[in-house]
This record gives structure tokens, C-alpha cells and sequence, in this order.
């Protein structure tokens, strides 16, 4: 067989996901030739499909030292390096596949994506568009919409309208451009996009998905009318149509629960000597308990920078979940005895391929309130804040909001956010009677209600010198990635407090199971 077909049969595998074929066929061809640029390339690509980056870096190399003017291999390795969160010679060879070639497509998006994740926004923004000067279709629609959602992140919010008006434009069905447009009109006088969502809500054509988005918009739609009913109509089949697709247990979390705080009753983990001098804030509590907003006040400050949700250290400890839940409570005592500063290393060496340019950061992954024992001791010069809020009003809010991470699994059923919601009670009861002194505790309706004070009570526990920024956080120009984007862009409000009021007739038997 000649090589041009073994390369057809590399590739034949390799869309295939049959990786073990496409490996061999790459190894015959190079025993007899180990000149071909396109080989090691592929070689690469396999690789890489495999999660195996750092071979795959090896061969994409080996594709560009045969072949220095190969765009594509460029790219390859450009992702290999993100995968790996080395994201400076990500950038190097993004910007050298796109001297080559500056309208390669998959570069140009690749090099967007990696620059939103950076918070480089008007750069991504600046890619999107140099990809939509190449290619139509279904295609400019998902670039438009990668926009819209840049835009709405930066706090541009007109910007993002009138790019999702000119997806509309090229689908009229599109839901989730309907669903990202909900969170910044006001519908009480607005009945233009309802029509529209109207007549697409009887289209009995529409998939999972596309129904999913669709009826969260009109919730907010009849919430704006305050017809209360509709709206939590909406919420409740759009929140139930998700969950049927999802994989989703309390007994993990409780399981989870007890193993710690038995841990912890009994131990204490040593804190680290020798740590990463930067300090890090730890923001964190339930979802839609203000973590948002107390991280756009921190961040504010000159000496601090926001890293957002990074889950770095839930990643980590949720892959040891199953050592914690074992109960041989010497083994997690010498895991973390022999790991802590490989941890802290990690966790630093990760923030800065993130590019933050101060010492003092930021940290918002509001599920770390499940490993306040281990980051207490892993990061002794850290400060770990809880936000908390009226309980009725955290959970419709999160009822209310079509997340997209897998740690929300339990968010689309009423009664699992309430058994989610009270394993975090339970558990940050246990860490505050533990840590009395170690855990600053603000509540949203007294930061709200009195700002000022709240908020510079919050920055002297931070360690920080005062700086009004703080209370003009709504000005701070950081990118805010989560469902409060919208609500951080404008000076402190009060109209959320005890908001829940007005879905009490519906969800008053889940409230009365809450744990307070």
C-alpha cells in the first residue's frame, strides 16, 4: 500500500476513534520513512485525541521541524500546550500558525477560546471576528453567538442585544439566543420578543435542548410581568426536562459529608511551613448567594486581581473523594502530609498560566466551601470568605438559572437543590463551630443594606489597606464568566431581598424542608 493510502486509512481511523489501528499504521510508515512531516502530525493528533498531550507535543514538533511552514501542526501543538495550562507557548504557537496562515479557521477559534479563558476578552473578540470574515452558515452563528456571550461578560450589554439580534436574523429559531437575551431585557413592556417565543414554543419540532432554553427565557419573560404563576410554570418544565437527562445522586454528597466532618473531628492537618507567598481570598458559599458580588468588590481593590471559577482545587479533591470517604483516616492524614505542597505548587503554578499580574488573588469556586478544612492547611496565609443569604431567595435563584457545569447537577429538581442545600449547611456549620475565627461570614442582605460599612469590614479582614474602588465595584472592568453578570455591572440594589415572596404559593412545601 502506498503512503498516500496508509495516510487516508490513519485519518479513516482516526475519525473513527480507532486510535490503536491509526497508532500502527503511523508506526509502519515511519520504520520505513521518518521524513514525512504529515505522519508525525497525525501521530500527534492521535495522541492528542488520547489525552496523551505530552507525546503528542513530541511528534507535532517533530512534523515542524521536517516541515517549519506547516500551519496545522502549529495549531496541533498550540492545544496540546492548553491542555496543559502552558498557555504562554500555547499563545507562542497560536501566533505562529496564524503568521503563516492568518485565515486558518480551527487557529483562529482555537486562539478566541483560549484568549476568553485568559479574560482577554477584546482579543476573543477580535479573533471571533477575523473567523466569521471566512466561513457562513451555521457556523457564523455559533461565532456571533461566542460574541454576544464576550460582550455580555465585558458588560457590554447593547453590544451583546445587537449580536444576538443578527443570530436571530440568520435563525429565528434560535432558543438560546432568546434564553442569553432574557437576562438583559426587562419584559414588562415588551412584548415583541414574546410573540416571537410565543409561535416558536408551539413548534412541536424543537429538541431537548432547544425547549430547555426556551422555557427558562419565558420564565423570566412572565417574572418581569409579574405573572408569577407562568413564570414559575416555565421554570419548573424547563428545570425537569434537563434534569431527565442528567446522572445525578444526594448520597454521594452525603456520603461525602460525613466522611469529613468525622475526619476532622478527630484530626487536624498540619499547616504547611514553606508556601507560595501570594495570598489568595477564598470567596465561597452557595451558588446565587452573592459570591459574585463580593469577588467584583474584592477585585476592585489595586492590589488584587480575580482569577473567577477556576474548580483547580475541586478537581483535585474531588478526584480523592474516594480516599476521604474510605474512612482509614491515616491514609488521608499521609496523602495530605505528602501532597500539601505539591498541591499549593499546583495551584499557583496553574494561577499563573492564567497571567495574573498581582499577589493577591482572588478565588470564587463556590463549591471550595466543601474543602475548607484542607485549604485552611494547604494555604496557611490564605483568607476564606462565606457568603450566605436569605435561604427561600438562594434557591429559587438558582431554580431560575439554566447553568452549564457539571458540579449543577443537582440544580434542576426542587427538592434536590433543598437536599443539595442542606448538606452545605450542615457542612459549613461544622466548619464554623471547627474554624471559629478563620472563616469571615458576610450575609447579602446586610452587605446590601448597609455597603459601606459591610464593605469595609470586608477588605480590613482581607488584610488590605482601604481603597474606595471597592465601593464602585460595579465599575470594575473585570469579565464575569457566571449568572450574575448581569446583576454586578450595577450599583447595590435591594430589589432581590426576600424575593422568593412571590413563588411562595408554589414552592412553599420544598421551602418548609430547608435546614436553617
Amino acid at each position: 500500500m502506498k503512503v498516500g493510502e496508509k495516510i487516508k486509512n490513519i485519518l479513516k481511523h482516526y475519525k473513527n476513534k480507532d486510535y490503536n489501528k491509526a497508532i500502527s499504521i503511523c508506526e509502519s510508515i515511519v520504520k520505513i520513512n521518518d521524513k514525512i512531516p504529515e505522519v508525525f502530525n497525525l501521530y500527534g493528533l492521535v495522541l492528542q485525541a488520547q489525552n496523551n498531550h505530552k507525546q503528542a507535543i513530541n511528534y507535532f514538533n517533530k512534523s515542524i521541524f521536517l516541515n517549519s511552514r506547516d500551519h496545522s501542526s502549529y495549531n496541533n501543538l498550540a492545544n496540546s500546550y492548553k491542555s496543559l495550562y502552558l498557555n504562554d507557548l500555547a499563545i507562542e504557537n497560536f501566533e505562529k500558525c496564524l503568521k503563516i496562515y492568518p485565515e486558518y479557521l480551527p487557529a483562529l477559534i482555537n486562539f478566541a477560546v483560549l484568549k476568553k479563558e485568559l479574560n482577554e476578552h477584546k482579543s476573543a473578540i477580535h479573533f471571533f471576528n477575523e473567523a466569521l470574515k471566512i466561513k457562513d452558515g451555521s457556523n457564523k452563528i455559533k461565532l456571533l453567538f461566542s460574541i454576544a456571550e464576550c460582550y455580555k461578560e465585558l458588560g457590554a450589554f447593547q453590544k451583546s442585544i445587537q449580536t444576538l439580534e443578527k443570530v436571530l436574523k440568520l435563525d429565528k429559531n434560535n432558543t438560546a439566543a432568546y434564553y442569553l437575551l432574557s437576562k438583559f431585557i426587562n419584559f414588562k413592556d415588551e412584548n415583541t420578543y414574546l410573540k416571537e417565543m410565543e409561535i416558536l414554543n408551539n413548534d412541536h419540532n424543537l429538541s431537548d435542548s432547544e425547549k430547555i432554553n426556551l422555557w427558562f427565557a419565558l420564565g423570566k419573560v412572565f417574572e418581569d410581568k409579574n405573572e408569577y404563576e407562568k413564570s414559575f410554570n416555565f421554570y419548573k418544565d424547563a428545570n425537569h426536562k434537563k434534569r431527565k437527562s442528567i446522572n445525578y445522586d444526594i448520597s454521594y454528597y452525603n456520603n461525602l459529608k460525613v466522611s469529613i466532618i468525622n475526619f476532622f473531628q478527630k484530626n487536624n492537618i498540619v499547616k504547611l511551613k514553606n508556601y507560595n507567598d501570594n495570598k489568595i481570598i477564598f470567596i465561597c458559599g452557595m451558588p446565587r448567594s452573592g459570591t459574585t458580588l463580593v469577588e467584583q468588590i474584592i477585585s476592585s481593590h489595586n492590589r488584587v486581581t480575580a482569577s473567577g471559577e477556576t474548580s483547580i482545587l475541586s478537581n483535585i479533591f474531588g478526584n480523592h473523594s474516594s480516599l476521604l470517604m474510605g474512612n482509614n483516616q491515616d491514609r488521608i492524614l499521609n496523602f495530605f502530609s505528602e501532597n500539601s505542597l505539591s498541591i499549593n505548587n499546583y495551584y499557583f503554578k496553574r494561577l499563573k498560566n492564567l497571567r495574573l499580574d498581582k499577589n493577591v488573588i482572588t478565588d470564587k469556586t463556590v463549591q471550595n466551601f466543601i474543602w475548607i478544612g484542607f485549604i485552611r492547611s494547604i494555604f496557611p496565609n490564605s483568607k476564606i470568605i462565606h457568603c450566605y443569604r436569605n435561604p427561600k431567595d438562594t434557591c429559587l435563584s438558582i431554580f431560575k438559572n439554566n447553568f452549564d457545569h457539571s458540579f449543577m447537577s443537582w440544580s434542576y429538581k426542587e427538592q434536590e437543590i433543598i437536599d443539595f442545600y442542606n448538606f452545605y449547611n450542615d457542612l459549613m456549620i461544622f466548619w464554623n463551630n471547627k474554624f471559629p475565627d478563620e472563616i469571615y461570614k458576610i450575609k447579602y442582605e446586610t452587605l446590601i443594606n448597609d455597603p459601606e460599612n459591610e464593605i469595609k469590614k470586608l477588605v480590613s479582614f482581607c488584610d488590605l489597606d482601604w481603597d474606595p474602588s471597592c465601593l464602585n465595584f460595579h465599575n470594575n472592568k473585570y469579565p464575569v464568566k457566571t449568572a450574575s453578570s448581569t446583576q454586578v455591572r450595577q450599583p447595590m440594589y435591594k430589589t432581590s431581598q426576600n424575593y422568593s415572596k412571590n413563588y411562595e404559593k408554589f414552592m412553599s412545601p420544598i421551602f418548609d424542608k430547608i435546614k436553617t
